[in-house]
């Protein structure tokens, strides 16, 4: 070999022996970086690696497997966490439902603990009118008590006997005579065609017959359900409405039944008998029902001065009157209503006065009613029927509509208007009216009042208002 490729070949040794010295100090250099980098996976509890760099680094392969399953739970989580998130908004939102829930019912609560303290003051102020009515009905009691044993103690109990067996046969005996005397009487009056024959009054204990009595005999009809008995009057007392008969048992009459009484076919009103007869009867004579067609003038005047009153020069009414301002409303038998001009009520005659038959049966009562944009607007009660008449200007003037075909009213004055609602009595039941007609319930004491009621003086109810404790009376 030549000398200078021998020298050529050993600095090239040299050479690569340097690099590879080189070489290897920096293969040792990162090959300890990266035990230092990753001497966590020597504690690590799922890598284990071991602390040698051939075992890290054959440890350190399974790293990856590791970590995607870590994604993969990160990714689940992150989805579960999601469903969380929307989990507790609902709740959110039924926690807001709930809060809003619970406000109101603070609110109803509040307002039925008002309700209760109104009710409890009510209930309190009730005790003290009940405690002040048992007072008062105890001191009644001890006074009738007081009272009684006065009158016990002027009187034996025999004695006491005595004397209503006295009065008892004494009133007997006046009665006979003056049944007989009265029949007689009659008998004598037409036979004479005079009313006190040989001068002889019509009442045996009473006073002679002024002018405006009654006759002493007249022809009437009474009548009861489908019976017709035509009778006498054979007395007639004109301040007590006292009434004898000339029929009795022997007629079919019986004590407490009630006849209409008709003159010439004309009802004059209805008799209650009180005391029969083999052939004589007595009852007291009621002029004032309901539904009698007898005719009265009807007045108008100044209440406050002492001016006299003025008759309306027009027909007579039969069941009254009432002011649709600006008219005068009169109604009377078989529905006949009519009307005066406006701001006349004295001219049935001229402008917008009319009449109208309206209903088959009489017209017994009316109370004005808001019309709205139908002003002036009434009710009016017929025997069997409510209706409403309202303005509508034109020829008509006014209309009229049936609201209901099926109602009664048994007082003229048991109808009154209560914030807008109209409450009368019916036949058997109370009623009202607030757009269409009801019932009015009532399960405390309605067979009380009707069985209780004495009907030949019905039309003698009246009603009346207690605002301040919401109530009607009648």
């Amino acid at each position: 070999m030549k000398p200078k490729l021998n020298a050529f070949l050993r600095i090239l040794t040299v050479v690569l022996a340097l690099a590879a010295v080189a070489f290897a100090f920096l293969l040792k250099g990162k090959m300890d970086a990266a035990l230092t980098s990753t001497a966590w996976a020597v504690t690590d509890p799922e890598v284990k690696a071991g602390k040698e760099y051939d075992a890290r680094m054959t440890s350190l392969a399974a790293v990856k497997g590791i970590l995607d399953a870590k994604r993969k739970e990160i990714e689940e989580a992150n989805l579960a966490k999601k469903d969380l998130n929307a989990d507790i908004a609902d709740k959110k939102t039924k926690i807001e439902g709930l809060t809003a829930a619970n406000t109101t019912l603070e609110g109803e609560r509040a307002e039925l603990t008002r309700k209760r303290d109104e009710l409890a003051a009510q209930l309190t102020d009730a005790n003290s009118k009940k405690d002040g009515a048992v007072a008062e009905l105890t001191t009644v009691k001890e006074d009738l008590v007081r009272a009684t044993e006065k009158a016990a103690g002027m009187f034996t109990k025999e004695q006491l006997a005595e004397i209503e067996a006295k009065a008892t046969a004494a009133e007997q005996l006046a009665a006979d005579l003056r049944g007989k005397y009265t029949a007689l009487h009659a008998w004598a009056s037409r036979a004479a065609e005079n009313p006190a024959p040989g001068g002889f009054q019509r009442d045996p204990f009473g006073e002679p017959a002024k002018e405006g009595d009654a006759p002493t005999a007249v022809a009437v009809t009474v009548e009861a359900a489908t019976d017709s008995v035509l009778t006498n009057v054979l007395a007639l007392d004109a301040k007590s409405g006292i009434v004898a008969f000339s029929v009795g048992e022997a007629n079919g009459i019986k004590k407490k039944a009630i006849f209409d009484v008709k003159v010439d076919g004309k009802k004059i009103g209805k008799v209650q008998i009180s005391s029969v007869k083999g052939a004589l009867s007595y009852g007291q004579l009621h002029a004032t029902d309901i539904s009698t067609g007898t005719d009265y003038p009807a007045y108008i005047g100044d209440i406050y001065t002492t001016t006299p009153l003025t008759q309306i020069p027009t027909a007579g009414v039969s069941g009254g009157v009432v002011v649709l301002h600006p008219y005068l409303f009169m109604f009377s038998q078989n529905g006949y209503v009519k009307w005066s001009d406006a701001n006349d009520p004295t001219n049935f005659t001229t402008g917008d006065a009319g009449d109208a038959f309206i209903a088959s049966s009489k017209i017994v009562k009316g109370l004005p009613l808001r019309g709205g944009g139908q002003n002036p607007a009434g009710l009016l009660w017929t025997l069997d029927s409510l209706i409403r008449v309202y303005y509508t200007g034109g020829s008509d003037v006014f209309a009229f509509d049936t609201i209901s075909s099926s109602s009664s009213i048994i007082a003229v004055n048991s109808a009154i208007e209560y914030d807008g609602i109209y409450f009368w009595i019916g036949d058997g039941r109370f009623m009202m009216y607030n757009g269409v007609v009801r019932e009015v319930p009532n399960n405390m004491n309605i067979n009380y009042f009707f069985d209780g009621l004495n009907k030949p003086y019905a039309n003698k109810i009246f009603a009346y208002k207690v605002p301040r404790f919401g109530e009607i009376w009648w």
